[in-house]
């Protein structure tokens, strides 16, 4: 039995393993399936800042955790405000 947790999301196509890396394209596709909107460039943008997801780099390519990714996900998820339609 793996010594690590796999997180499950109902709305996710393919399941990760906690500690499993992604590239910054599946990451975006991830989050995308998490309810947070967020393009390739955005992701990137959100790097070069320090405000995104945490990640490390090897050699020129950024990986992120998929744990850090639903931690993240769910931060932005929770401070989303709420529409209110017109009355």
């Amino acid at each position: 039995m793996p010594d690590t947790l796999k997180i499950e999301h109902p709305d996710l196509k393919v399941h990760y393993l906690s500690d499993d890396f992604l590239q910054r394209m599946d990451a975006v596709d991830v989050l995308n399936e998490l309810g947070c909107r967020v393009t390739y460039e955005s992701l990137s943008r959100l790097a070069s800042r320090r405000i995104g997801p945490g990640f490390i780099r090897r050699g020129r390519l950024a990986l992120y955790r998929y744990g850090d990714l639903v931690a993240w996900a769910n931060e932005q998820i929770k401070y989303r405000p709420v529409r209110r339609g017109a009355r």
